[in-house]
């Protein structure tokens, strides 16, 4: 999904919550391998941090990416355990 798609849809989060989001996961697995999971999701656009304001810029569909990514990349139970530990940092 490019940034084109995105816009058109209607439920975002603010740029600051998938700022952190995108920080507890190269937290959690490294920033080559968070590069990876944005390649395999699609989203290397994220790989420039959204900036740390309150705009709602940053799709819903953007964090179920990252998260089917995850799972994708790292197999469905690691890939869960991976996505609970990064939204309870």
């Amino acid at each position: 999904m490019d940034v084109a798609e995105a816009e058109k849809q209607s439920y975002y989060y603010p740029n600051r919550i998938g700022r952190i989001i995108l920080i507890a996961m190269q937290k959690e697995i490294g920033r080559e391998q968070l590069d990876e999971v944005l390649r395999i999701g699609n989203l290397e656009e994220l790989q420039k941090l959204p900036p740390s304001n309150l705009d709602r810029k940053f799709p819903f569909e953007w964090v179920s990416a990252l998260q089917a990514a995850t799972e994708t990349t790292y197999g469905a139970k690691a890939g869960r355990s991976m996505n609970y530990r990064i939204g309870g940092t």
